[in-house]
């Protein structure tokens, strides 16, 4: 079985390597294998979900009140999503959808507020004492430069939005680099598998 399921990996694997060809039916093959298995795992992972922390709460005996509470209003507001289906079910559907694009607005905007505000100006507020702070300090505040827009320029805050578009530019680079070599990674993995699991001539 360990043979069979190689010799699949291996075949799907060349199939999808082989859109560096051209499209190909052995390309689209292995394309649609891709998104179905990826969707069934969905489906099957949306059920054990709805299934651990809904129905088997609402239905166990150990359970408290509030719990098979909170999972009943869980189950009905799942439900109220399937009323836009039918023709006058449109505003119910409204109620849980308006719950799921609140929730998640509060969480995602906390989230980022605390993570790419707050820990980025803390991080920022370093003593000068070396020259990896100095270089992070100038260069936030020249890349801060760079974006103001309607304040008057002067040469000073000319030269350092020029600063600033250049360090933008380098992290930019640097990121894309860094795309570059995970891809890199990843197709070297598959050709390690390829040779050494499937063709056994690398150990």
């Amino acid at each position: 079985m360990m043979v069979f399921g190689v010799w699949i990996a291996a075949i799907l694997t060349l199939a999808a390597v082989s859109y560096l060809w051209k499209e190909n039916p052995a390309f689209r093959y292995a394309e649609h294998i891709f998104i179905g298995v990826a969707a069934g795992h969905a489906l099957v992972m949306g059920v054990q979900s709805v299934r651990n922390l809904s129905l088997v709460p609402l239905t166990s005996v150990k359970t408290d009140g509030v719990t098979k509470l909170l999972a009943l209003v869980s189950i009905i507001m799942g439900l109220l999503l399937y009323a836009r289906f039918f023709k006058n079910g449109k505003l119910l559907t409204s109620l849980p959808v308006g719950i799921l694009l609140g929730t998640g607005a509060g969480l995602s905007l906390g989230g980022t507020i605390i993570s790419q505000s707050v820990a980025q100006i803390r991080a920022t507020i370093v003593p000068l004492n070396s020259i990896d702070n100095i270089i992070l300090v100038v260069g936030t505040l020249a890349t801060m430069f760079y974006f103001f827009y309607s304040a008057p320029k002067s040469q000073v805050v000319a030269k350092a939005s020029t600063i600033g578009r250049y360090l933008m530019m380098v992290a930019f680079g640097a990121a894309y680099g860094n795309t570059v070599m995970g891809r890199v990674a990843l197709l070297a993995g598959r050709l390690q598998f390829l040779m050494r699991d499937w063709l056994h001539i690398m150990k």
